[in-house]
């Protein structure tokens, strides 16, 4: 099974305006420990990308020896940025991005839906994968849309999934799962989470979807769906294949 590139790209992505300056554009790629990011015109859509490697090669002839000394660059962005930069599709599968990443020589891609940025992956989202695979036995895990304080909680809700995992794979083969977390208000102050939840398994595709006010709690119940999705489809194979004899 195909992995898609929405299923590990960065979201939101984070992106200058063709209008800002040059100095944050640094601040921004220091901040994130990035190289490039993409630039962003008014209507959204997306100009080019910059990066260090622009900021170096405009600003080492006017005098500037470090990063450290481009602190109060009042240059555009548009001025400088690489325009009609390599980008992909959001519903690109994970090798087409990085055959693009290896053929241009570069390690970061804007992902697109309707020529609007959406997300941002790179070779470290890549690499990430291919160590998942390997550690989790070909079973891709991948949780997005966490909060930096949602992140807390990876740990116990991998404590769910790995649980659960272990009761469908005793009907069939799982190469994939994704949760995608989103937030929302429900009056008040506090913020409910709405949770997507997809699996491969074999040839199959499982979703569910499930919302509450425990992010632990809501992903344990979004992952017992799932096993209760696949079992139910294993008893209706089972029933038809009685049937037939």
């Amino acid at each position: 099974n195909e992995i898609k590139v929405w299923e590990v790209m960065t979201n939101p992505v984070e992106y200058v305006k063709d209008d800002d300056t040059l100095d944050k554009a640094i601040e921004l790629m220091r901040s994130l420990d990035i190289r490039t990011v993409p630039v962003v015109m008014s209507d959204g859509k997306v100009k080019g990308v910059i990066g260090m490697k622009e900021v170096i090669d405009n600003n080492w002839t006017d005098g500037y020896r470090s990063l450290a000394d481009m602190n109060d660059i009042k240059i555009s962005v548009s001025s400088v940025c690489t325009n009609n930069a390599e980008s992909i599709s959001w519903d690109s599968d994970i090798e087409t991005a990085a055959e693009i990443m290896c053929k241009n020589g570069i390690s970061t891609l804007p992902v697109l839906e309707s020529g609007s940025a959406v997300g941002v992956i790179t070779q470290y989202d890549i690499l990430e994968i291919v160590a998942a695979c390997r550690q989790r036995e070909m079973l891709f895990v991948q949780l997005s849309g966490l909060s930096d304080s949602d992140k807390e909680y990876s740990d116990q809700i991998y404590e769910y999934i790995q649980s659960e995992i272990s009761k469908i794979s005793k009907v069939g083969t799982p190469s994939s799962l994704t949760f995608h977390y989103g937030k929302y208000n429900e009056g008040g102050d506090r913020q409910k989470y709405s949770v997507s939840g997809r699996l491969a398994l074999d040839s199959e595709v499982f979703t569910a979807k499930e919302v509450g006010w425990d992010i632990a709690k809501v992903s344990n119940d979004l992952m017992k769906k799932l096993t209760a999705a696949v079992m139910e489809r294993k008893d209706a194979k089972d029933t038809y294949r009685k049937r037939k004899k």
